[in-house]
């Protein structure tokens, strides 16, 4: 029995070794990450300052721009409105309807659609009045690396984030806004240490730049 009880408490020293060695391994991984984090962060900006001393100026790939975008959510508001005019239909000509459909279905129905569009449009509306800011001056200019970035899972659940100039931006594909809100993981261009040059109003991105 002796052999036996000696080969368990061997078996457990090699287990508590492995477990401590990954347990070394995984720190080591976050270190690693860390590091290159850092380095990443050190060769953009030496690359931006060797532009500027260099007298070049930094050229930007326009990446979103409000104003060729604000017309854009015009499908779901168009959407609303030919219920609205069937609904609008159906409460005129109730009196003529099946019997079998009950007599408060028309007025439901187009207080629905009603309700649809108000809230169809409201997107519509902020990209319009983000469009006319950005095109009369009014944006704020946040230039500078991505220093911090949080990127949204495929499914959401989660807003996407970024960090430039100490300004953070969140945003998400699932969360419609009057401005920029395409997240990396369905094919933004956003992610940590590139240079990038915000146009902006709070939160909302009415122009987003990104460093060739």
């Amino acid at each position: 029995m002796q052999p036996s009880h000696v080969s368990s408490g061997t078996a457990v020293i090699r287990t508590g070794g492995i477990s401590h060695g990954v347990g070394h391994l995984v720190e080591a991984a976050k270190g690693i990450e860390l590091i290159a984090d850092g380095l990443l962060n050190c060769l953009a900006r030496a690359a931006m300052q060797d532009r500027r001393h260099s007298g070049r100026t930094m050229e930007y790939t326009v990446v979103f721009d409000v104003t060729q975008h604000w017309y854009h959510h015009w499908q779901l508001p168009a959407f609303g409105l030919t219920f609205v005019v069937i609904g609008t239909g159906l409460v005129l000509e109730r009196r003529r309807l099946p019997a079998r459909i009950p007599s408060f279905f028309p007025f439901v129905f187009l207080a629905f659609a009603v309700m649809w569009t108000f809230f169809a449009l409201v997107p519509t509306a902020k990209s319009f009045a983000l469009a006319s800011a950005f095109l009369n001056g009014r944006c704020e200019v946040t230039e500078g690396i991505v220093s911090e970035f949080h990127p949204m899972p495929f499914g959401g659940h989660e807003m996407e984030w970024f960090v430039v100039g100490g300004k953070r931006f969140k945003y998400s594909d699932y969360v419609l806004t009057g401005g920029f809100n395409n997240t990396a993981s369905h094919g933004g261009p956003i992610h940590k240490g590139i240079q990038v040059r915000v146009h902006h109003i709070g939160n909302d991105i009415a122009k987003l730049e990104v460093a060739r």
